[in-house]
């Protein structure tokens, strides 16, 4: 733990070496400390792969609902953030036959995203399982009109490689932590360097 700890003084937002101080934390018996480790480079990073981490360790445990409250923990913490840990609270319900709770989180993001295969196809799931047939339909075709293979969530920010896991190390490209989930909210005209004000030209 102390190289990672040297590293990350260096770089303070190296999310391989946060998520390698997590799990040495926790597999030296400092369980609590692994978590909680976790859960604060979520909120200063924003980067899923400790989302994926928390669940796994909880459910790798049977401990459920101490996923469910961690998330809703994060969801509020997030402010306007919130979306990332309000995308993977819907999956962990999804994947506990939660159906109509999966269901309204997926739902509270619709809009809130401009660009979210991953979002309709998890949508569309939530629906089939609760009978929509025709809604679920809708929402895997928005999935494969925004993506060729909907389970391909992650993507490069250097190089826009895509991968179906997530990686510390772009193969692609090279770049260290720039792998990440393509969930990209909407942003206004003025954050996209468009003026929202018409321009007009003689």
């Amino acid at each position: 733990m102390q190289h990672l700890r040297k590293v990350l003084k260096a770089a303070p937002h190296f999310v391989p070496a946060l998520l390698k101080l997590g799990e040495a934390q926790r597999d030296s018996g400092e369980v609590q400390d692994g978590l909680e480790s976790w859960r604060k480079a979520f909120l200063e990073t924003h980067a899923p792969i400790f989302l994926t981490a928390l669940q796994n360790h909880f459910l790798e445990r049977e401990e459920p609902q101490v996923a469910i409250d961690t998330f809703r923990r994060l969801i509020t913490e997030s402010g306007s953030r919130d979306v990332m840990p309000r995308f993977f609270l819907g999956m962990l319900f999804l994947r506990l036959e939660m159906i109509d709770e999966a269901y309204r989180e997926f739902d509270r993001l619709q809009g809130r995203v401009d660009h979210a295969p991953a979002l309709h196809y998890y949508l569309g799931k939530t629906l089939a399982r609760r009978g929509d047939s025709v809604g679920a339909a809708a929402e895997f075709e928005r999935a494969l009109n925004q993506v060729d293979l909907p389970q391909h969530q992650y993507q490069c920010t250097v190089c826009a490689a895509r991968f179906r896991k997530w990686r510390d190390r772009c193969e692609t490209c090279g770049e260290w932590s720039s792998v990440e989930m393509d969930l990209r909210e909407s942003r206004s005209l003025e954050e996209m360097g468009v003026s929202s004000t018409p321009v007009y030209s003689a």
